[in-house]
This record gives C-alpha cells, sequence and structure tokens, in this order.
C-alpha cells in the first residue's frame, strides 16, 4: 500500500491523491497538500465532463471571448477552512472503496481484446451476458454515472 510522501501516512487510513512535488509526480494526502500549499491533480468527475463536452452558445462564445464576466464568483478557498473542516469530518479523508479502478483507455484495451478474438460487439454481449449497448457504451469509453454502486454481478 502506497504512504503519503510528506507525511507517511497510509493510504488505508487516508485518501491519496497525485501532485507534483519536489518535481515528480507523488502521492500526498490532502492535509499535506493543504499545509505545503501543493496542488492535487485530480480526475474530473462525471458533472464536469458532461459540462465540459455541452456545447455553448453563440453568445456565450462571444462572451468568452470579449473577456465580459458575469456576476459569477469562482469559489475562495482558505487553507485554514479546509483544515478545520477536515478536523471536524475525518471521514472527509477517508479512502475512497467503492470507486472504480479503470486502466486508462480501457475501451481500447476492450475493443483490442475483442477484435483479437475474432467477436463483433453483439456476441461478446452474448458470451458475457451483458447487453450489446452495454458493450458499445464501454467501447467508447463511457461509463453509467452509477457503475461504482453496482456490484460486478448487476447489468448496465
Amino acid at each position: 500500500m502506497e504512504n503519503c510522501i510528506r507525511c507517511k501516512i497510509s493510504g488505508e487510513r487516508v485518501r491519496l491523491f497525485d501532485a507534483i512535488y519536489e518535481g515528480q509526480i507523488e502521492k500526498i494526502c490532502e492535509r499535506c497538500s493543504i499545509i505545503e500549499n501543493i496542488p492535487i491533480i485530480k480526475r474530473p468527475d462525471v458533472s464536469q465532463l458532461k459540462n465540459a463536452e455541452k456545447p455553448k452558445s453563440v453568445y456565450e462564445r462571444m462572451r468568452n471571448l470579449s473577456g465580459i464576466r458575469t456576476g459569477e464568483k469562482k469559489d475562495t478557498f482558505f487553507r485554514e477552512d479546509r483544515l478545520r473542516e477536515l478536523e471536524k469530518k475525518p471521514e472527509l479523508e477517508m479512502p475512497e472503496k467503492d470507486r472504480l479502478n479503470l486502466i486508462e483507455h480501457f475501451n481500447w484495451e476492450i475493443t483490442r481484446e475483442r477484435r483479437r478474438k475474432g467477436l463483433t460487439p453483439e456476441r461478446l454481449a452474448e458470451n458475457i451476458r451483458e447487453s450489446s449497448t452495454a458493450i458499445n457504451m464501454l467501447e467508447q469509453g463511457k461509463v453509467p454515472e452509477n457503475a461504482e454502486k453496482q456490484d460486478s454481478s448487476s447489468s448496465f
């Protein structure tokens, strides 16, 4: 199991994140990243990905190009506030157990192996008792939003 590069706390006790620490990508706990002011590298969640893929209107694109800002305030981050929040709610630091641990470009691997074995998406779906829609979604790199909560025997 990996440990925080700074305080050496185990990844079994707290959630560890990737961060650039002393010129290398290392695992670090949130508390240490706040204390040392080290930015954490986080993967975007489903809602952030959907917002990024959503097409913008002409008005929004023109507003962005012109530099006009709306009344939207960006979240202000205060290190002391976040440290106090972690003190009050230690469960925020707990490691995530239900998170899917997918390899990078998992969809390419699925497609490559299916083709290597000479199977169509429909035949693969039939062999593993899954819907062909699910196979097509996975080969496109799409994972259902609630996939972490489902157990391995359930279907999409």
